[in-house]
């Protein structure tokens, strides 16, 4: 399991490093010539011990991880630029907390159009809808990734195509996702899991076009003195899987806790007072 985890993980990094190379290759040819290059990100060492033994069978009372979450980003004059942000994490305890994700890699272009500016993001980026609140119904663009933390702050990068168009009436967001992400869970051997384990595969959907479906949302938000908000709408995939109990008479329904994601249109709003 490590060496087939330690595999994948140098093949998403081996296209990570092609991705960094295209962006320092740019710069060096000077694509405005003012294009500004820069590295950052940072590193995790993490350890845990449980002072009481896990319910189940196989669960360790200690665990150690580790995080690479580089950033890589190029910007031009002209004021569009190049984001790439890969991340891999290895975990002794649980072979499904080790795991890579491309969190964004996008490019984006900016402009004007008469008293309005506008954005255009093409790539896998993360959005988030919402204020403060701890359970962020609002925010469904990114599928969450579950087995970073159970408080589903992480999430997975989502491929999009994201125009933005703001003025001093606010700010109006259009998405195109094209490909539906499953949410992580953790293996047998980890802590923070359900009774039974959810396996990766297989995977079912209420759509037709399965994770391929193109889900589509919306978003206006705005200032108004103290007040922020936000309305939104969301038609797609549903990010919060539904799962199939054992013998199920469900057709699509398979033993184990089979994921089982549904079609969902929702409107959201949120606001915050200040």
């Amino acid at each position: 399991m490590i060496s087939s985890d330690l595999t994948a993980a140098a093949t998403a990094w081996r296209a990570a490093l092609r991705v960094v190379c295209f962006l320092v290759a740019l710069s060096a040819a000077g694509v405005g010539a003012a294009a500004e290059f820069s590295v950052g990100g940072g590193y995790n060492v993490e350890g845990r011990w449980y002072p009481e033994s896990g319910l189940h069978p196989g669960q360790r009372d200690d665990a150690f991880s580790f995080t690479l979450e580089p950033e890589f980003y190029l910007e031009g004059d002209a004021g569009w630029s190049v984001a790439l942000s890969p991340f891999y994490r290895h975990d002794v305890a649980d072979p499904n907390r080790a795991h890579y994700d491309v969190r964004e890699a996008y490019a984006l272009l900016p402009g004007d159009l008469g008293p309005l500016g506008w954005e255009l993001r093409l790539g896998i980026e993360q959005v988030f809808w919402g204020v403060a609140e701890s359970q962020r119904l609002v925010d469904v663009v990114n599928q969450i990734d579950f087995v970073e933390h159970p408080n589903g702050e992480a999430k997975l990068g989502q491929p999009a195509a994201h125009a933005t168009v703001f003025g001093d009436w606010g700010t109006l967001e259009l998405f195109a996702l094209p490909y539906h992400r499953p949410r992580t869970f953790p293996g047998r051997r980890g802590r923070f899991r359900l009774v039974q384990p959810v396996p990766e595969q297989p995977v079912t959907y209420e759509s037709p076009d399965g994770d391929e479906r193109v889900d589509v949302a919306a978003r206006y938000s705005h200032t108004l003195g103290p007040l922020d908000f936000g309305l939104s709408a969301f038609d797609g995939n549903n990010r919060e899987p539904a799962f199939c109990a054992p013998n199920s008479p469900r057709d699509t329904c398979l033993p184990g806790l089979t994921q089982h994601y549904t079609v969902i249109r929702q409107a959201g709003l949120d606001a915050q007072l200040t």
